[in-house]
C-alpha cells in the first residue's frame, strides 16, 4: 500500500500523538494526507494538544507575523510566518485583547473594531466596533480634535477630568474580551472603562449593549469588574470583582444571580491584585495574583513583576452563629492540573493530557490593567501617588510633562491617591469671593488656599454658599435665582439642578415676593400663613436646608430639605423642575413631624430619611415605594428641639446621630453663635420582642471601632483610621448646622466629640470675626 492511500483511521492515531506543529507538516506531506485533514474534523481537533505563549517582536504591532513559545518542546521560539502566509490583513495594527482555545482576541487602535482570529486556520470574525457601547452612569466619552482634524483625545463628559489621549485609549480604557465560543453564535463580553464595567454582544447584535452593573461597595468605594468566566454546561457567564462579589448571569446579561457577596473589609484588599474566577471539578476558584511595578535603568522603563499568587476555593453555606455565609479558603493542591492566567480566558490542563507542563501550578502572562509603551508610566505613578494626600498629588503631577500628561490621561491614578477629609472654613469678603479656604486634617498646617493650586473660582463660587457635599463635590446655591450647581473645587467641572423656584406649592408653602419701591424684592411670605415671611437677603439661608445628591454625575437624584415645615422636594435625570417628595402624616395633634436628614444608600439605590421625631422612611429615586423603617418615637415631650439628627449605614447598621446645640449670647453687635454641647449614636435594633410583640428600638452606642463620623451639612460620611490614621477613631466629627444660617449669626461650631470619653474638641474660637461661609466638611476628588 502506498503511503498516500492510508486509512483515515490509522492517519487519526499517528495525528493525535502529535503536537499542532508537527501535526502541521504531517498535513503537507502529500496530497491525499492534506485532503484528509482538510476535509476531517474528527482528525482537525484530536492532536496532542500543547499551550503556546505569544511573545513580542521588535516591530510591535506593525508587523505580520505572530512569535508562540511552544511550552511542550526545547526551542522557545515558533514563528508562525515560518508555517504561514502572511497574517498582516489580520494582526497589523492590533492587539490581543482576550484568547480562547486556539482564538486570539484583537483590536485595533482607529475604529475599535475586535475579532475573533484563528492564525492557524486564518478565520476570522468580526464583532461589533466597541465605539458602539452606550453611554453609563459613569461614561460618556467624546472625542476632542486637534488642529489638523484629527482625534488628540477622549474625554469623559459626565467627569472632564477622566481623559486619555487617542494613542492610548485603547490600551487604557478596554481591559479584556471573553466569549463563549468560536463562532457566530458565541456571546462576547468585554470589560471595559475607568469603573471597570461589563458590556455584551449577541450573535447577529450591530451593537454592544451594556451588562449587569454593580452596585457601589462602599460609600467612598466604587467596586469594579476583574475577570469573567463561561461556564459551558450551564451555559452562564460568572464574573469576579475587585471586592470579590461573584455574579453569574445568562446570555442576555440577565437572570443576575448574587453567588458570593463581597468582601466587607476593604481595607485589607490590596489595590493592585489582579483576580481571576474559573470552575475545576465543578468548584468555583478564585486566583488572586499581586503585581508590584519595578523600575528599569534603560530609558526609565518599567517592568511588572508577580510577587504573590494564591488560590481560594468558594465554601458556600458556611454556618455560624445560626446564620449561613460564603467563605474563600485557601488551597494549595490543584491535583495533577495547573491554571493558565492573564488577558486569556482561564483554563486548565492534566498533566497526563500534557507531561511536559508541571502539575499543581499557576502559569501566567502579562496583564496589567494598562499597557503603555512610555517611560515610568502609571503603574509606578500609582504607586507612589496613591499614597500622597490631594495637596501633595497636584504637586507631584506637575513636576514634568510626562507625569503631568500620565496624571491628566490615567484615571486609575486619579482616583486612588491618599484620602484626606477638608473642611471649609470662612474667609474675610464672605460669598464674594473667587476662593475657597479649607483645612486638611491630616497634615499640620491649618490652612490651605485652593486658588494657589487651581485658577479663579468666581465663575462657581460667587455670590454662592454651600448647601451640601458629597465626596469631593461641593453643593452651592444663589441668592438670587436659587439656582442649585454641583462643583468639584478640583476639576472645576460643574453640573447644574433646576431652580428651586420651581418646587410646586405644597399644603404648608405657598410662598410669594413682595416687592420694595424700586422694584426689587423685599421679602418672600407665605401666603397659606402670612406671619411666615423671611427677606429676600436672608431667604436661601432660612428656606433651603441642605440638598443630598446619589451620585456626581448628571444621572444622580437630588432632594432637597426645605420650608418652614422640613418637607422633601427631588430632582431626577432630565427633570427641568423640582416634584414634592415623600410626605409625612402628623406625628401629633398639635405636633408636625419634619425631615432632618437623608442618606442614600448606594447598593440598595434607596434614600433614607429620618425625622425630628426619628421616624424613618426609605424610598426610590422617584419619591416613591415609600417604606417605613422606623416608627417616630412616641413620647415627644422627652425629645430636645434643638436637637439636630443625622443618619447614616455603617458595616451594614443603621444609625442615628442625635446632636445639641446651645444658642450663646455674643456682646459683639448683640450676635449669638451656635454650640455643640452633646452628641450621641445610637443602632436600630428592629424586631424587638416584648410581651408577644416585636418593635423597633434605638439603642445607644459608644464604639464605632476604628471607623469615625463626619456629620453637617455635608452628606454623613465615615473614614477608617487605617485609612487615614491622622483622623482619631471612634468620633464624631462635626461642622456648622444650624436651621438658619446667615452671616449674622457668628457660627463657629465645628470640631469633634470622642465617644470613648466623651470628650469634645473644638477647632476654632466662636466669636472670630469670619464667619462666611459656614464650614462644611469635604472629602477632595479628582472623579
Amino acid at each position: 500500500m502506498a503511503w498516500s492511500n492510508l486509512p483515515e483511521d490509522l492517519l487519526y492515531c499517528i495525528s493525535s500523538k502529535l503536537p499542532v506543529v508537527n501535526f502541521l507538516r504531517f498535513s503537507v506531506v502529500c496530497n491525499s494526507w492534506n485532503s484528509v485533514f482538510a476535509n476531517n474534523a474528527h482528525i482537525r481537533i484530536h492532536f496532542h494538544p500543547s499551550p503556546w505563549l505569544l511573545l513580542p517582536n521588535n516591530t510591535g504591532e506593525a508587523s505580520d507575523t505572530l512569535t508562540f513559545w511552544d511550552l511542550t518542546i526545547k526551542e522557545e521560539v515558533i514563528a508562525c510566518h515560518h508555517h504561514f502566509s502572511s497574517l498582516s490583513g489580520h494582526i497589523f495594527g492590533r492587539r490581543c485583547i482576550g484568547s480562547k482555545d486556539g482564538w486570539l482576541v484583537t483590536l485595533d487602535k482607529k475604529d475599535l473594531q475586535p475579532c475573533i482570529f484563528n492564525p492557524l486556520t486564518k478565520a476570522e470574525i468580526s464583532l461589533p466596533s466597541l465605539f458602539t457601547i452606550p453611554e453609563d452612569k459613569y461614561h460618556r466619552m467624546k472625542p476632542e480634535y486637534a488642529s489638523d482634524g484629527s482625534i488628540e483625545l477622549f474625554y469623559n463628559e459626565i467627569c472632564p477630568a477622566f481623559c486619555t489621549y487617542a494613542k492610548d485609549f485603547r490600551d487604557v480604557y478596554f481591559q479584556k474580551i471573553v466569549i463563549s465560543s468560536n463562532d457566530l453564535l458565541g456571546t462576547a463580553i468585554v470589560i471595559y472603562g475607568y469603573n471597570k464595567l461589563l458590556a455584551l454582544t449577541r450573535p447577529g447584535d450591530q451593537a454592544w449593549v451594556l451588562g449587569p452593573h454593580l452596585p457601589p461597595y462602599h460609600t467612598n468605594k466604587h467596586d469594579e469588574f476583574e475577570d469573567v468566566y463561561y461556564h459551558e454546561e450551564e451555559q452562564k457567564f460568572y464574573a469576579i470583582t475587585h471586592f470579590s462579589r461573584v455574579l453569574a448571569f445568562d446570555h442576555n446579561g440577565q437572570n443576575v444571580e448574587m453567588i458570593c457577596p463581597p468582601i466587607q473589609d476593604h481595607y485589607t484588599i490590596n489595590s493592585n491584585c489582579k483576580k481571576y474566577i474559573f470552575f475545576l471539578m465543578g468548584t468555583l476558584l478564585k486566583i488572586e495574583r499581586d503585581i508590584i511595578i519595578t523600575t528599569v535603568p534603560i530609558n526609565e522603563r518599567y517592568a511588572g513583576k508577580t510577587i504573590r499568587i494564591s488560590v481560594l476555593k468558594l465554601e458556600q453555606d458556611v454556618v455560624a452563629s445560626s446564620s449561613s455565609f460564603s467563605q474563600w479558603t485557601s488551597i494549595k493542591d490543584l491535583g495533577d492540573f495547573s491554571l493558565f492566567v492573564g488577558c486569556n480566558q482561564t483554563f486548565s490542563l492534566h498533566h497526563t493530557t500534557v507531561p511536559e507542563i508541571r502539575p499543581n501550578c499557576i502559569y501566567f502572562s502579562d496583564h496589567l490593567d494598562e499597557f503603555l509603551t512610555g517611560p515610568l508610566q502609571s503603574d509606578l505613578l500609582y504607586c507612589i501617588s496613591s499614597q500622597l494626600p490631594v495637596v501633595d498629588f497636584l504637586r507631584f503631577s506637575v513636576v514634568c510633562t510626562s507625569w503631568n500628561s500620565a496624571f491628566a490621561n490615567n484615571a486609575r491614578i486619579r482616583i486612588h491617591f491618599h484620602p484626606s477629609p477638608w473642611l471649609l472654613l470662612p474667609n474675610n469678603t464672605g460669598e464674594a469671593s473667587d476662593t475657597l479656604t479649607f483645612w486638611d486634617l491630616t497634615i499640620k498646617e491649618e490652612v490651605i488656599v485652593c486658588h494657589h493650586h487651581f485658577s479663579s473660582l468666581s465663575g462657581h463660587i460667587f455670590g454662592r454658599r454651600c448647601i451640601g457635599s458629597k465626596d469631593g463635590w461641593l453643593v452651592t446655591l444663589d441668592k438670587k435665582d436659587l439656582q442649585p450647581c454641583i462643583f468639584n473645587p478640583l476639576t472645576k467641572a460643574e453640573i447644574s439642578l433646576p431652580s428651586l423656584f420651581t418646587i410646586p406649592e405644597d399644603k404648608y408653602h405657598r410662598m410669594k415676593p413682595e416687592y420694595a419701591s424700586d422694584g426689587s424684592i423685599e421679602l418672600f411670605y407665605n401666603e397659606i400663613c402670612p406671619a411666615f415671611c423671611t427677606y429676600a437677603k436672608d431667604f436661601h439661608d432660612v428656606y433651603f436646608q441642605k440638598i443630598v445628591i446619589s451620585s456626581n454625575d448628571l444621572l444622580g437624584t437630588a432632594i432637597v430639605i426645605y420650608g418652614y415645615n422640613k418637607l422633601l422636594a427631588l430632582t431626577r435625570p432630565g427633570d427641568q423642575a423640582w416634584v414634592l417628595g415623600p410626605h409625612l402624616p402628623p406625628y401629633h395633634t398639635n405636633k408636625h413631624d419634619e425631615f432632618e436628614d437623608v442618606y442614600y444608600h448606594e447598593e440598595e439605590q434607596k434614600f433614607y430619611a429620618i425625622t425630628h421625631f426619628s421616624r424613618v422612611l426609605a424610598f426610590d429615586h422617584n419619591g416613591q415605594n415609600v417604606e417605613m423603617i422606623c416608627p417616630p418615637i412616641q413620647d415627644h415631650y422627652t425629645i430636645n428641639s434643638n436637637c439636630k439628627k443625622y443618619i447614616f449605614f455603617l458595616m451594614g447598621t443603621l444609625l442615628k446621630i442625635e446632636r445639641d446645640i446651645i444658642i450663646i449670647a455674643l456682646p459683639i453687635n448683640e450676635r449669638y453663635a451656635g454650640k455643640t454641647i452633646r452628641i450621641s449614636v445610637l443602632k436600630l435594633e428592629q424586631d424587638v420582642v416584648a410581651s408577644s410583640s416585636s418593635f423597633s428600638q434605638w439603642t445607644s452606642i459608644k464604639d464605632l471601632g476604628d471607623f469615625s463620623l463626619f456629620v453637617g451639612c455635608n452628606q454623613t460620611f465615615s473614614l477608617h483610621h487605617t485609612t487615614v490614621p491622622e483622623i482619631r477613631p471612634n468620633c464624631i466629627y462635626f461642622s456648622d448646622h444650624l436651621d438658619e444660617l446667615s452671616p449674622n449669626v457668628v457660627n463657629h461650631d465645628a470640631g469633634f466629640f470622642d465617644l470613648h470619653n466623651g470628650c469634645f474638641h473644638y477647632f476654632s474660637d466662636s466669636e472670630s470675626q469670619l464667619n462666611w461661609p459656614p464650614s462644611i466638611w469635604f472629602m477632595p476628588s479628582l472623579s
